[in-house]
């Protein structure tokens, strides 16, 4: 059950209400449900900021894909311990990885992260700086390689050497995309 205190908290209670006449065309949706909406769709940064303190981990992976989420709330999330598994596609810093708002900082230790598919997920980030990329390109897995190609902020240098990789098909793709920058 969700730890949100819902007597006393009117921002959650008018968002919840908001869920509730967005959905009366459709079948009724339980608490969870409704918090789940809540957790994806949500504007309110008071909200946001209590539901990524939710018990539920599927309710802070929402909050962590959502566009609205402020950078604070990504911050503290991109630092949670949740590990993917097979029950759940994605785990919560995943998320953060993956989310198109997350700013460049925290995308920055990110990168570091011990875990592939986090890092993944920052090689195809827009918001990932050059700088970063510029490592990430480096990596001797030729998948990471191939992300930083395709990802739309990798400089043109970057690209140039990708050009020339190894891998026949992250060579491909930088050649592709500079020819398509050009």
């Amino acid at each position: 059950m969700s730890n949100l205190k819902r007597k006393n908290n009117t921002d959650f209670n008018q968002s919840y209400n908001v869920i509730d006449t967005r959905k009366k065309n459709k079948s009724p949706l339980t608490k969870k449900s409704k918090i789940k909406e809540l957790a994806k769709y949500s504007k309110d940064p008071k909200v946001l900021e209590k539901l990524a303190k939710d018990k539920d981990k599927e309710v802070k992976r929402l909050v962590a894909s959502n566009l609205n989420t402020p950078s604070g709330i990504l911050e503290k999330l991109a630092e949670d311990k949740d590990k993917a598994n097979i029950m759940c596609e994605v785990s919560i810093k995943e998320r953060v990885a993956g989310n198109l708002n997350t700013p460049p900082y925290i995308l920055e230790k990110l990168a570091k992260d011990k875990d592939k598919e986090v890092r993944r997920l920052v090689a195809s980030n827009p918001n990932t700086p050059s700088g970063i990329l510029e490592k990430l390109a480096e990596s001797t897995d030729p998948f990471f390689r191939g992300y930083v190609a395709g990802n739309p902020n990798t400089h043109p240098n970057i690209l140039k050497k990708l050009a020339e990789d190894k891998d026949k098909n992250v060579k491909n793709d930088a050649e592709k995309i500079l020819k398509n920058k050009s």
